[in-house]
């Protein structure tokens, strides 16, 4: 007799194969909740299909084995699964976008115009990489950059201040006005700056030393590269999934991160994956005895919404939710602001801070957003896409800050002068 948590997982499993199979038809549609769908299913049902076929991935996190492994965890996790996938895919069936009829928004892309604002673009992308050569060449210490990758974001606390106030107020924010051009040279579709665009790319992963930022970076051009030309879009994604791969594989040998995990199994697990960080959510609610990550309800999504009022006006304002993630990993007892963490995504937050019915919360939330979207203009609909896509797999990036800012921005523009 099979066991209840190992049925729901393969009930997860079919169902999951039945409604993708039942989208793909539609991805001609230009939905807003098709992209988020696919999303959900590769972080949160992908995850499920491999323990089917592999087991549980070995993680070298106590508290998080013992989620995994927990039964009552399994269950509730893959009926809160299951309840989402409908809900979503029964949100694709009902709204229905021509992507063709959308699509026609690009008509004026070869107009006099568009040749003026890509001659602009050109002069703009090829200033921005001068200068980040520049800036880097009389940083404290430039070689730092090409000889140690990860050099502030992995050894924070190897670095001098000089170093970390420079790469901090100077090379930081050079770095997102580098990630804005690139995003809008592929939004404007202008084909003469590419390699100027790979090297600013490069260029943000030498500053950043990171995987995870350039890899969002990367995931926002396919959604752009989606939104403007269906034709060899899945073609493209799955050579650049594959390129990404790569360079995710080679940074962990040269960082050493490499070791941090046993197998590529619990490397994906933790970098892209959200099944861990979800069921450590659930147990925490079920066993709040064994670990607790949370004070009391909301508090994250109070730092959420009033993170920008100074610490100093509010001595007691919450931290970022993987600060608290990190201390229930690693059993500290009290929060710590480490030089890393745990990447999370918006559904373990929403239920260590509401409990089960904050996955439910979350759904609603998601489709709504969705909804929303489908009705604006074609740019703050792909920066909609993008940020559910990017609450799903890092909702604490530098990039999602950015994306938020430029949408909010062009609502506003939109609601003065249009």
């Amino acid at each position: 007799m099979l066991a209840i948590d190992y049925l729901s997982k393969i009930i997860v499993m079919l169902v999951g194969v039945y409604c993708i199979k039942k989208t793909l038809p539609l991805l001609s549609n230009f939905n807003a909740i098709i992209p988020v769908f696919y999303i959900y299913n590769f972080t949160m049902v992908v995850p499920i299909v491999l323990e089917v076929f592999i087991d549980l991935p070995n993680r070298p996190y106590e508290i998080i084995m013992k989620a995994m492994s927990d039964r009552g965890t399994t269950v509730i996790y893959c009926g809160l699964i299951l309840a989402g996938e409908l809900y979503l895919y029964n949100a694709i069936k009902k709204k229905q976008t021509s992507y063709d009829t959308y699509i026609i928004q690009f008509a004026g892309f070869h107009s006099k115009r568009h040749q003026q604002i890509c001659f602009f673009l050109q002069v703009l992308t090829a200033v921005c990489c001068m200068l980040f050569l520049v800036l880097i060449f009389f940083s404290p210490n430039p070689l730092l950059y090409f000889t140690q990758l990860g050099a502030f974001s992995l050894y924070h606390s190897m670095r001098t201040t000089q170093e970390l106030l420079y790469h901090g107020d100077v090379l930081r924010p050079m770095m997102y006005v580098s990630a804005v051009i690139v995003i809008l040279n592929r939004y404007i579709k202008c084909k003469n700056t590419k390699i100027m665009q790979y090297f600013l790319i490069v260029m943000i992963t030498l500053v950043n030393g990171k995987r995870t930022f350039t890899m969002m970076l990367i995931g926002v051009l396919i959604i752009i590269g989606y939104t403007q030309e269906l034709n060899g879009t899945i073609r493209k994604t799955v050579f650049v999934a594959f390129v990404a791969g790569v360079y995710f594989i080679i940074y962990g040998y040269v960082t050493g991160k490499v070791n941090y995990n046993p197998s590529w199994y619990s490397t994906i697990s933790e970098y892209f994956f959200r099944a861990e960080h979800t069921r450590l959510a659930i147990f925490s609610c079920l066993h709040p005895d064994a670990v607790r990550i949370l004070s009391y309800p909301g508090q994250t999504i109070l730092y959420d919404l009033f993170y920008y009022i100074p610490r100093t006006l509010w001595i007691d304002k919450p931290y970022p939710y993987p600060i608290y993630y990190f201390a229930a990993v690693m059993q500290l007892g009290e929060i710590v602001n480490s030089d890393w963490r745990f990447q999370t995504s918006c559904w373990p937050e929403l239920i260590s801070n509401f409990g089960i019915i904050g996955f439910g919360v979350g759904c609603i939330i998601m489709k709504k957003m969705a909804e929303y979207y489908d009705d604006q203009d074609h740019i703050i609909k792909i920066l909609g896409i993008t940020l559910l896509c990017l609450l799903q797999i890092y909702e604490y990036s530098d990039l999602l800050k950015i994306i938020v800012i430029i949408e909010l921005l062009l609502i506003i523009k939109r609601k003065i002068f249009i």
